[in-house]
């Protein structure tokens, strides 16, 4: 294993912004990931990152569920085609957290078939993400035009720009060598009151 190439922030010695930022993360998660102590050597880059990740993925957790199961395969897909095991390590237990049952995250990664595992919209998002990743979303109107079948325009933008926001993840974290947290100190999302517990989603499938 590479080792990292940038020393991580301490929580306890945080101040200012920095330190109501990583109070925020752990309220949102349960803990201060290695990526943010290592962006918050740039208070502006954290800062800009957490304005965005609320904005588009974390208010639906409480809000749409099924919307935040279609943002987490999107993150899933676009961290296995960068190659980037930091974030696919956080989202795969975020994924699981959000919902996802075990042959839907095996049907995003590609190790099982996908048509009866997930839904159109689900497979058409899947899909996106891999085309916004590579490159290939500017000329595929055929997929763009099923993606307008399956969500609104606010959707298919906040989809998109995730999708930027983890290409953008991937590589710095690859970059930096950000090293991955064993499992029990990865992120998950606070779970809203009367969900199911990861437990009981684990007995769903």
């Amino acid at each position: 294993m590479k080792a990292p190439r940038i020393s991580l922030v301490d929580p306890a010695s945080a101040e200012g912004e920095v330190a109501e930022i990583f109070a925020r993360q752990v309220a949102q998660f349960g803990t201060v990931s290695n990526f943010y102590r290592t962006l918050a050597h740039a208070p502006a880059a954290i800062a800009c990152w957490t304005t965005m990740n609320a904005g588009l993925r974390l208010r639906y957790v409480t809000d749409d569920l099924s919307f935040l199961q279609v943002e987490q395969m999107a993150i899933i897909k676009t961290s296995q085609l960068n190659g980037c095991d930091y974030c696919l390590g956080h989202n795969l237990e975020l994924g699981r957290d959000a919902g996802l049952k075990p042959r839907q995250i095996a049907a995003v990664l590609g190790t099982v078939p996908d048509d009866d595992v997930l839904t159109p919209a689900q497979r058409c998002a899947v899909r996106w993400a891999e085309a916004v990743t590579l490159l290939t979303a500017e000329d595929d109107d055929e997929l763009f035009t099923e993606l307008r079948r399956h969500f609104s325009e606010r959707q298919i933008v906040e989809l998109t720009f995730l999708i930027g926001m983890w290409n953008c993840s991937n590589r710095v974290n690859r970059a930096l060598r950000v090293e991955l947290e064993a499992p029990e100190c990865r992120l998950h999302f606070v779970r809203p009151a009367g969900s199911p517990t990861r437990t009981e989603r684990g007995r769903e499938g």
